[in-house]
């Protein structure tokens, strides 16, 4: 074969790849992606020869193969693909299996966040049926109270009524971290309640029967709710949540009783007359403490504050007289 033709065609195991220029045919024979004993064409239907025996595609230095054998199940057609091309496809792939990466990532820890909350929800709602509670009737209650709480406020604890005969339409007194809540279902799927704010409940009391217990509670407006047929590991846990409930809300009444006899105390107002041979008026004060008194041994008398306290407040009052 004395003449080079302007297009050559490599056949390889899946069949003629090209057409390559003669240019990219001597390219790829001089970078070693053509080998000598490759079969080339100038038409994709042959004949074919062995690269090596056409003149001035290889190199002279490079001595001549003494026997061309073909092989063409060692030739890919994606060996004659352009190394800019070949970079291109590797950047892509990289970026994609990086981008992979990413995206099963994000998708784990998602996945690992939700768990963790339905694990959460659910162990807060196992809690609130720890003592025999129906499930089904306390979903429905929470779901409920969801519906009249403020933004910070989280149940602490259902208790349900159990009645020996027909028990269709229990009662049960819900507590959170802000009240108490007394929850009155009635026919046709409606329901009533009465809440108390902790700083305004005066009592939770506790009374074990033969059946059950029975819970009363108490505003300091005197109203009274009454809850009977309680389970009593319910009533126990109401009773305990209510008093630590009560100590913190006495504390606060406390606080806020004293930090206003307080500010009565400190608030004088003092005229005083400009000139030469007017008479200076007395001094008088904004609070009555013959008032404040009453009120600091009412305080005294109900236990809000101790001996001392009572002194000390009693002391600035007289100083007022």
């Amino acid at each position: 074969m004395s003449t080079t033709p302007t297009q050559w065609y490599v056949r390889t195991k899946n069949g003629a790849s090209g057409p390559y220029s003669t240019q990219q045919i001597k390219e790829f024979a001089n970078n070693g992606k053509l080998p000598r004993n490759a079969s080339i064409a100038k038409t994709q239907e042959g004949p074919w020869t062995v690269a090596d025996k056409v003149k001035g595609l290889f190199p002279e230095s490079v001595a001549p193969i003494v026997a061309a054998v073909e092989k063409d199940d060692e030739i890919r057609a994606s060996d004659f693909v352009p190394d800019v091309v070949r970079n291109s496809a590797n950047a892509l792939t990289s970026a994609v299996s990086g981008l992979s990466r990413t995206l099963v990532s994000q998708v784990k820890n998602a996945e690992t966040g939700i768990a963790n909350r339905v694990d959460s929800v659910t162990s807060s709602f196992n809690s609130l049926c720890a003592d025999g509670q129906d499930p089904t009737y306390v979903a429905k209650i929470a779901n409920r109270v969801k519906e009249i709480c403020t933004k910070a406020e989280e149940v602490l604890y259902i208790a349900v009524q159990s009645k020996p005969i027909a028990n269709f339409l229990p009662d049960s007194v819900v507590l959170t971290n802000r009240r108490f809540i007394v929850f009155r279902p009635k026919m046709l799927g409606k329901m009533t309640f009465v809440d108390c704010l902790w700083r305004d409940c005066k009592d939770i009391h506790m009374a074990e029967n033969m059946i059950g217990a029975t819970l009363t509670l108490t505003g300091m407006n005197g109203h009274k709710e009454f809850l009977d047929y309680i389970p009593k590991a319910q009533a126990r846990m109401i009773y305990r949540h209510g008093q630590e409930q009560e100590e913190l809300a006495f504390h606060t009444r406390r606080n806020m009783q004293m930090e206003e006899l307080q500010a009565g105390a400190d608030k004088t107002v003092i005229n005083q007359a400009i000139g030469v041979g007017t008479q200076q008026p007395q001094t008088t004060t904004s609070i009555d403490p013959v008032a404040k008194l009453t009120q600091l041994k009412q305080l005294f008398d109900s236990g809000i504050i101790d001996q001392s306290e009572f002194d000390a407040k009693k002391s600035e009052l007289l100083r007022l007289l």
